[in-house]
């Protein structure tokens, strides 16, 4: 298949050139008054009824990150798999203390959201002009979320974890040190600048520096949760977060729809409530300009920026997001007894049936990853292979490396699950599960 995009025009070619051959058939089969006119308005409607005889319709498609099934199940295998030994190994050696956790992630955003956005509109008439800078739904800029658990990021009296914004610019240029003076950006917010417009090795160094705290005692020691990024899978940023006594698990590539949190429950919720404040700060700010007789749209600055994000932040009920996403995303799912799937993301759960057969409608088997990961835990504590929390390293399963990590800018692009690879690759399932 070729899978590129063919217009109606190109079609309509196709289709005329069918023709042509239909009529130069030698056994004189087809007769010009046979086939259909496909000249001029002749034209045009038999092409609106070959797309109601087949269904033909308009489909939105984008770029999307291809990753076959086969490797989604084994890398949440692995994963879930990290975080049930940690858990496990985490009870024996700090008891009844709270276990910490810290997922990071970016989320891209745009200058203009309101802009990528459908409109009301009567039925049947023509769409609304809207008034908006249309250049700034091109303009992106990026927001790090983190999502705690079991501690606190700051004390602040907003009661939110730290977050970070990164716009094109040169590091500690003209937009930074403007944005560092804005009287209204919280301490709990980051500035960064970037010259190439997203997130590099060395800026997520400078914000995982900045969001993580010293562990002064292995009780607070943190595990941070970072996604498949060629951004995260450098050198310097395991050294960052090591160097302060924290634990590194990464989610396999392609993976993050299912099993990270900021993707499944905190980022959608993000993305609405930075639409809802854009269109009431633009509505003010056109009734303004108007009222003083200058028909001119509304266009946003850095500083408006930073206004949106703050409080779309300080609107999210991120304790209960915590609560509930970390349930059901592994970090906090019951470690004994059954696990409903309630208790688990609904994506998630068609991975997890894919992986254990066992799983009924009303109860979620693991027996494949959490007591297999109690039970090789238990095992090699008694055979003394660890004997300390910093002996955690050696119940980490490595991701297979089939995949290099999404490169820098591909932040925003949504993954798609190729199902035809997997039917493909039935044998390498069994071999690897």
């Amino acid at each position: 298949r070729l899978q590129c995009r063919m217009d109606s025009q190109m079609m309509m070619a196709e289709a005329r050139e069918l023709r042509a051959e239909l009529l130069r058939d030698v056994s004189g089969r087809w007769a010009d008054s046979d086939l259909p006119k496909l000249i001029g308005n002749a034209g045009h409607k038999w092409f609106e009824r070959w797309r109601k005889r087949y269904n033909i319709c308009h489909k939105v498609t984008g770029m999307k990150l291809k990753v076959a099934w086969r490797k989604i199940k084994n890398r949440v295998f692995v994963l879930l798999t990290n975080i049930f030994r940690l858990r496990e190994w985490w009870e024996i050696c700090q008891g009844d203390k709270p276990m910490r956790w810290l997922s990071v992630d970016q989320k891209p955003s745009w200058w203009n959201n309101v802009g990528l956005t459908k409109t009301w509109a009567k039925r049947g008439r023509r769409a609304p002009t809207v008034k908006e800078n249309f250049a700034h739904t091109r303009s992106r800029y990026t927001i790090l979320t983190a999502v705690p658990h079991g501690w606190k990021m700051t004390e602040h009296e907003d009661n939110v974890p730290k977050c970070a914004m990164l716009f094109k610019g040169k590091p500690n240029g003209k937009i930074k040190r403007k944005l560092l003076k804005n009287p209204l950006l919280k301490p709990w917010m980051k500035m960064q600048t970037q010259e190439e417009g997203s997130y590099r090795s060395e800026d997520m160094v400078d914000a995982l520096n900045w969001m993580l705290p010293e562990a002064h005692s292995k009780e607070e020691s943190i595990v941070v949760l970072l996604d498949w990024f060629s951004g995260h899978l450098t050198q310097e940023v395991e050294d960052a977060i090591r160097s302060k006594g924290h634990v590194l698990l990464f989610h396999g590539g392609g993976t993050t729809p299912f099993t990270q949190i900021n993707d499944t429950h905190l980022h959608a919720i993000l993305a609405q409530l930075l639409v809802e404040l854009e269109n009431k700060m633009k509505a003010v700010t056109r009734s303004d300009l108007l009222a003083k007789g200058i028909n001119k749209m509304p266009s946003a600055k850095h500083e408006d920026l930073v206004n949106y994000v703050q409080g779309a932040w300080m609107a999210i009920d991120h304790e209960q997001i915590a609560n509930k996403g970390y349930m059901q995303t592994g970090p906090t799912m019951p470690m004994t007894g059954p696990v409903r799937p309630h208790e688990v993301y609904q994506d998630l759960l068609d991975v997890l049936n894919a992986l254990d057969p066992d799983s009924t409608p009303t109860e979620v088997s693991l027996k494949t990853m959490r007591e297999a990961a109690i039970d090789f835990v238990n095992k090699g504590h008694e055979e003394k292979l660890w004997k300390t929390w910093d002996d955690y390293y050696m119940l980490i399963e490595p991701h297979d490396d089939e995949d290099e990590g999404a490169e820098e800018g591909l932040e925003a692009f949504r993954t798609h699950i190729d199902y035809e690879e997997d039917s493909v690759n039935e044998d390498l399932d069994e071999d690897d599960e």
